[in-house]
């Protein structure tokens, strides 16, 4: 919590093990890989109850990242609604934006797919994502969450194929590019797109700054 704090020049970010977290928190966001996804979800199963998690992790093979690998119930996401059960309302959202964006205060310019649950809680998790100065979409209902879970393994594809870094999708007004630092791959024939740059620093200081105007929502 010191370096979160330092990063965002402000005494936002408080640590606590990963039940007494959940149980604080209105909002719950699973920064975990697949693997080690579920003595987590045991641990913070009581707790979470009646709160939105929401899944960062995609569906991809351990043993070739570029080939997706869907569980039994369709998606990681599904998997974790089925345990936690229907009190819990579970969403997945920053598949196609690559670890190193995130963890790099670098600009950040790709859309967040948000899919699960019910309109109303992706409608919250769009406007949290949207004040940090990122796009977020509405991709859908649960089961979309197996289409957006498996996209990262064609982005991973993209960037070996193109010997790029951080391939993710935006959206234009008429066109889904794939995106890769300083050029496009185009889908499609596309127009100028405004810039929506925004930097890990001042992505995380206007994540709190939402958490804090979306009703006094707590994410952790």
């Amino acid at each position: 919590s010191t370096e979160l704090n330092a990063l965002i020049s402000a005494s936002l970010v408080t640590g606590f093990v990963n039940r007494e977290a959940a149980a604080r928190a209105d909002i719950v966001l699973l920064s975990i890989p697949y693997d080690g996804m579920m003595p987590i979800l045991a641990d913070i199963r009581d707790a979470a109850q009646g709160k939105v998690v929401i899944n960062i992790a995609s569906a991809l093979d351990p043993e070739r990242k570029s080939r997706a690998k869907l569980p039994a119930v369709g998606s990681i996401t599904a998997e974790v609604q089925q345990f936690f059960g229907e009190g819990v309302k579970v969403v997945a959202a920053f598949q196609n934006i690559a670890p190193d964006k995130l963890e790099a205060d670098a600009p950040i310019d790709c859309d967040v797919l948000v899919c699960g649950a019910d309109r109303d809680t992706r409608d919250i998790i769009i406007e949290l994502i949207q004040r940090t100065g990122l796009r977020a979409l509405d991709a859908g209902t649960l089961a979309k969450a197996a289409a957006v879970e498996a996209l990262t393994a064609v982005l991973i594809n993209v960037n070996i194929r193109y010997k790029v870094k951080g391939a993710g999708v935006c959206h234009s007004d008429h066109h889904v590019i794939y995106h890769c630092e300083a050029e496009v791959l185009r889908a499609s024939t596309i127009g100028q797109r405004p810039s929506r740059r925004v930097s890990l620093h001042e992505f995380h200081r206007r994540l709190h700054k939402g958490c804090r105007f979306l009703g006094e929502r707590r994410v952790v």
